[in-house]
């Protein structure tokens, strides 16, 4: 029985590959070592030591390994410790270990013979042996392929070094709907874009999916801010953060972002995997970092992820007062700038936030300030969409906002077309981008 011991990242090693007997060392464990190796998951570099330099007495390579395994079990029983023993049952049946019987049971008794002035010790290398058999684990099965029980090993391991859940809202009010329907696109289909103004709520959705669905992948990965990274380092160093976020492949280096396009379809076409490339606005984003199968087109969860004006107000309390309702004498204001808001989650959260615990003169203060300034936070995050549009478009869209307002489609192409604007595919661009609606 080898024991695979993961610890958290403050420490010096990820896993500690526990007794490492001569009969497994050069291979099955040789072999698990390797493919933790590989997924970049650091171990102890205790396979490498000369077990038979420790030959007799206390140090004898049997008694050696149960002091050992007594001391991991003792840490492990350390609340802030935070450590995981994981046992693997290699030839052997779990109920051997716990009542050690069969070999088990015989080396022990070699060991109370050896150790007669020292029973104390035998008896806590039984109860730490005891334990670790009760622990849930791994067995490899009859006639089961070692390779595919390893992977399966390093993929559990992997799990509990790297959590895969992300950080998604401190109120998720009405958000379970929508990640429903992304969650039920995904069923049919390779590819799904969600698309929508900044602020309405994109990125929250797409991280609650991830957590949802992330462990029924080989590998999966979140790339948040894909834009602003992609600009600091470059395509190619997207490329190769997915494919070692995904492979975990430390190693492989992309030169130029033709070759990556080519290397990641190459390595993932054949692997289940989940990819969620975050703040995209350009095709080439999404397509260097490898679009393998055909797909859905964009998919858009209403003009925001609220369903109405119940959920607004709900969100917004619960950023303003920790809970549902508005507080006393708070209630007209807070209608005030929920309207404001429009029903966008992004200015609900920062206004409520920003206004919590404060009195209602500054309330008053800060509704007069939105009247002539907006919200920093709130309109760069507006001003994104509006920035990566080409000029002819901008123009469009200023003078729709400005000046045609709720006017008919045909009218407002006709006074377009007669300022010399390419009014068809510039309103269908505002569209794409959720800047206009219809």
């Amino acid at each position: 029985m080898d024991t695979c011991y993961s610890t958290p990242k403050r420490y010096h090693h990820d896993v500690f590959l526990s007794f490492r007997g001569e009969d497994t060392r050069y291979t099955f464990t040789g072999h698990l070592r390797h493919s933790l190796h590989q997924k970049g998951v650091d171990d102890d570099d205790l396979l490498n030591c000369d077990l038979h330099r420790c030959a007799v007495g206390e140090l004898c390579r049997f008694a050696w390994c149960l002091n050992e395994l007594a001391k991991i079990t003792e840490c492990c029983r350390r609340d802030e410790e935070k450590q995981v023993i994981g046992p693997v049952f290699y030839l052997v049946e779990p109920w051997q270990v716990r009542h050690q019987k069969g070999a088990f049971g015989t080396a022990f008794e070699k060991q109370e013979r050896r150790f007669s002035e020292n029973a104390e010790r035998v008896m806590k290398w039984r109860e730490a042996m005891k334990s670790v058999a009760n622990l849930s684990g791994w067995k490899l099965k009859k006639n089961e392929c070692e390779s595919t029980f390893i992977q399966s090993l390093v993929k559990d391991v992997l799990g509990k070094l790297h959590p895969k859940s992300l950080h998604v809202a401190d109120f998720p009010v009405s958000l379970q709907p929508h990640v429903d329907l992304i969650n039920s696109k995904l069923q049919w289909n390779c590819v799904v874009g969600l698309c929508g103004i900044g602020g309405v709520g994109k990125t929250t959705v797409a991280k609650a999916v991830y957590n949802l669905i992330a462990d029924q992948f080989e590998g999966s990965w979140f790339l948040a801010n894909v834009q602003e990274n992609s600009k600091l380092g470059g395509l190619t160093r997207l490329q190769e953060a997915l494919l070692h976020e995904t492979l975990r492949d430390v190693n492989l280096k992309i030169d130029n972002v033709d070759q990556g396009i080519h290397t990641v379809r190459d390595r993932l076409s054949q692997k289940k995997v989940l990819v969620i490339v975050d703040d995209v606005d350009h095709l080439d984003l999404v397509m260097a970092t490898g679009r393998f199968r055909p797909g859905t087109g964009p998919v858009k969860p209403g003009p925001d992820l609220l369903t109405g004006p119940a959920d607004a107000l709900q969100l917004f309390c619960w950023n303003a007062f920790k809970e549902i309702h508005p507080g006393i004498d708070y209630e007209n204001l807070s209608y005030v700038l929920i309207n404001y808001g429009k029903g966008l989650p992004l200015a609900l959260i920062v206004l409520g936030s920003f206004l919590r615990c404060r009195s209602i003169s500054e309330w008053k203060s800060t509704l007069d300030k939105l009247e002539r300034i907006p919200h920093e936070e709130i309109y760069n995050v507006l001003k994104i969409s509006f920035d990566g549009l080409e000029e002819q478009e901008k123009f469009i869209f200023l003078d729709i906002a400005c000046f045609l307002r709720g006017k008919s489609k045909d009218y407002i192409m006709k006074i377009l077309d007669a300022c010399d604007f390419n009014s068809l595919i510039g309103i269908h661009i505002l569209i794409e981008t959720s800047l206009v609606s219809i």
